[in-house]
């Protein structure tokens, strides 16, 4: 599972609007309650940006479980 403070990657190539982030980095700032909340992502450029697509998130540092 993705936590908060993890640095992930992301994995737009699946289309959709994360195409945009394709291959940034970033840290995990918030990370969903429910099946259907969205992480909030810190990207190294300063921009924040929201997922609920989790398999669009590759885990650089840590595991995911």
């Amino acid at each position: 599972m993705i936590k908060v403070g993890d640095l992930v990657r992301i994995n737009g190539s699946w289309g959709g609007i994360l195409v945009t982030w394709e291959g940034q980095v970033g840290i995990v700032t918030k990370a969903p309650m429910t099946e259907r909340g969205r992480w909030a992502i810190l990207l190294t450029s300063g921009q924040l940006i929201a997922t609920m697509h989790g398999s669009a998130l590759e885990v650089i540092n840590g595991k995911e479980s």
